[in-house]
């Protein structure tokens, strides 16, 4: 019984608002007749002044952006010209991190392999800026053909935007960046 009464009821407020609405014209200004009296104007209520404050009020200005970061090198940034005086931490941001790491007194040198290319900095100790920073490279193609070098700069380019990219997602997970080898570490164990 109930549901059928609830049934009803919708039925009828649907029915309601299908039917049309009766819209009158609009009143149209006519002249008084003589001897009539003519209608009082119609006053509108006044505004609390709370409300008539709201409308002068300028909206508020919105926050200014916070600066961009600075941008991060990309693949194409990886030049000849570029390889040399960099500090280490200049090299690790541009290529990623070494896959090899040696001395050759007085040097240090880093090497990057990618496919066939090898690249080698050699960081010398500057006494000016009182820090490492690479005088020379050697970048072996792993073939003469031509275009090769700039290949293998475009391919140790995009190494190093992974190694950044990488890094980028270990920044986020939980735990920061010391996080990913834990958890390989943990996977491992088996724990």
């Amino acid at each position: 019984m109930r549901v059928a009464a609830v049934v009803m009821l919708a039925v009828l407020l649907v029915g309601c608002d299908a039917l049309p609405v009766p819209r009158g014209e609009p009143p149209t200004a006519q002249a008084p007749a003589e001897g009539s009296v003519p209608e009082e104007p119609v006053v509108e209520p006044a505004r609390p002044e709370a409300e008539a404050g709201r409308e002068r009020e300028e909206p508020p200005k919105p926050r200014p952006l916070p600066p961009l970061p600075a941008p991060r090198p990309s693949y194409s940034d990886v030049t000849p010209e570029k390889l040399t005086g960099m500090t280490p931490s200049e090299a690790e941001l541009l290529l990623g991190p070494p896959d090899l790491r040696s001395e050759e007194p007085p040097a240090v040198v880093w090497t990057y392999i990618v496919g066939s290319c090898r690249l080698e900095l050699f960081f010398y100790y500057d006494l000016e800026s009182q820090q490492q920073r690479t005088l020379t490279f050697d970048l072996a193609p792993g073939h003469k053909a031509e275009g090769a070098e700039a290949f293998c700069f475009t391919l140790l380019g995009r190494r190093g935007e992974e190694s950044r990219r990488l890094e980028t997602v270990e920044e986020q997970l939980p735990g920061g960046k010391d996080a990913a080898p834990r958890q390989k570490q943990e996977e491992a164990i088996g724990e």
